[in-house]
């Protein structure tokens, strides 16, 4: 998989204490097969076990279509790793809504 850290937006949308809410968004190259965010979440104020959930959308490449779909996810060392849905290889653009406890 290829990390895409530098090319994501990403911003944080609940900044309160007690629970963080982040937006990442990818550019419109996003592969669902080959490609992955990689977010630090201590970055974000959100704790390593303190992911409570997390949405997927893809927009269709004029962004007049946007479907909700199941990202594959993972947390590894305080590290959410994000893939999108590996039956859908053609290159869109991803949103994901991330919520989250605070560290």
């Amino acid at each position: 998989m290829t990390a895409i850290t530098t090319s994501a937006i990403i911003t944080e949308l609940v900044p309160n204490p007690g629970e963080k809410e982040i937006l990442i968004e990818t550019a419109a190259t996003f592969r669902s097969d080959r490609d992955q965010v990689q977010v630090t979440l201590a970055d974000h104020g959100i704790a390593p076990e303190g992911v409570i959930s997390i949405k997927g959308f893809s927009m269709s490449a004029t962004y007049g279509i946007v479907v909700t779909e199941v990202p594959r996810t993972e947390v590894y060392s305080g590290v959410l790793f994000i893939s999108g849905v590996a039956a859908v290889i053609y290159p869109s653009k991803k949103i994901f809504r991330i919520v989250g406890t605070s560290i």
